[in-house]
């Protein structure tokens, strides 16, 4: 059975697993993630955990070790549990656990984990066994205009009261890496009373982003035209180089314009009151504080525009990472970028 990460996650809580589970996929988080719920909550007692439980590597068992250890019956428990994390080290030879995943121990739950972003061959007998007789969770990869859904939904797991706009502050600052916001936010669970909301202060005390010199209010201010405060973050950069850390650096600007271009397109918003534009943007994934920003945009930034500053940021975004033999201060490619987008 295929499932999904909310199924998966509520089954673990009911321990409710089937003798072979797959964990794979493009986005490692979640497959570190459920490993480690898997490890953390599935014995009872720490007794069951020392005589039932074996942890192995891939590029340190072969095929024939786990299918011996997977047949043992449990000592203490109803059940072991044998995890497998970089089992895609041992998919040349992951074919010979066919056998073994057409007949699995019933009291023993394999886990092989698929770990830094792969996946086994859905092609293979072994996978599809796996489909029909176990769990399979597939990660796929997050792209960046997907990203703030989930990092929302995992503020929720660690009860954080955060609004979408501090949210898009830290992924503007630490990139698409799950694992490294998941980081920040339980630093933030750790420090911040339950139910006080974070605001952007307190990002600023506790993660060291700055709050009005960052990657999102720079694309927020090209975005309303307001040159001065712009040039004034793009300045900020270059005399603080250290504060300037993005991972995906023009990632920012390019959300707010396809935003831009998606809100163009929607014939609805013509005719649209106010209120209902609101929820159009919304709908878009624009902030509340936002929505006058969008609607002026739509005048300083006419169709040709958008399109152009669209193909200008893929330009020097593929520039940032050695296109053309090109090597210099990314800094520079922001305001250089900045200054071509408030001049077009």
């Amino acid at each position: 059975m295929v499932i999904d990460y909310v199924n998966f996650s509520k089954r673990i809580k009911e321990k409710q697993y089937e003798p072979i589970v797959l964990l794979e996929g493009e986005e490692p988080f979640y497959v570190d993630k459920l490993t480690k719920m898997i490890q953390e909550t599935f014995f009872a007692t720490e007794a069951e955990k020392d005589f039932d439980y074996q942890l192995f590597y891939g590029n340190e068992v072969t095929i024939n070790q786990i299918i011996d250890i997977s047949k043992q019956f449990p000592m203490m428990g109803a059940k072991r549990l044998v995890v497998v994390r970089g089992a895609q080290v041992l998919e040349k030879k992951i074919a010979d656990l066919l056998s073994y995943v057409k007949n699995p121990q019933k009291q023993t739950v394999l886990v092989l984990a698929f770990t830094e972003g792969k996946k086994m061959d859905g092609k293979l007998a072994v996978y599809k066994e796996i489909v029909k007789n176990g769990l399979v969770f597939r990660s796929d990869k997050i792209y960046d205009n997907k990203l703030a859904p989930h990092v929302m939904n995992l503020a929720k797991e660690k009860k954080l009261t955060i609004s979408s706009r501090e949210i898009d502050l830290l992924i503007a600052q630490i990139g698409n890496n799950l694992s490294r916001i998941n980081k920040e936010l339980d630093k933030l669970e750790n420090v911040v009373p339950n139910g006080q909301p974070i605001d952007s202060k307190i990002i600023e005390t506790y993660i060291g982003i700055n709050r009005e010199y960052n990657m999102f209010e720079l694309a927020r201010a090209i975005l309303a035209r307001d040159t001065a405060k712009a040039f004034a973050i793009t300045d900020y950069f270059i005399e603080n180089p250290g504060k300037y850390t993005p991972v995906v650096p023009f990632v920012n600007i390019f959300n707010v314009f396809y935003k831009l271009l998606q809100y163009y397109y929607l014939p609805e918003r013509l005719s649209a009151g106010g209120q209902e534009q609101n929820e159009i943007l919304k709908k878009l994934g624009v902030f509340w504080t936002d929505y006058s920003i969008y609607k002026a945009a739509i005048n300083y930034y006419p169709l040709p525009k958008i399109v152009t500053i669209l193909h200008h940021i893929r330009h020097y975004s593929m520039l940032s990472k050695g296109a053309n033999g090109w090597q210099g201060n990314e800094i520079d490619l922001v305001r250089e970028l900045t200054w071509k987008i408030l001049t077009i």
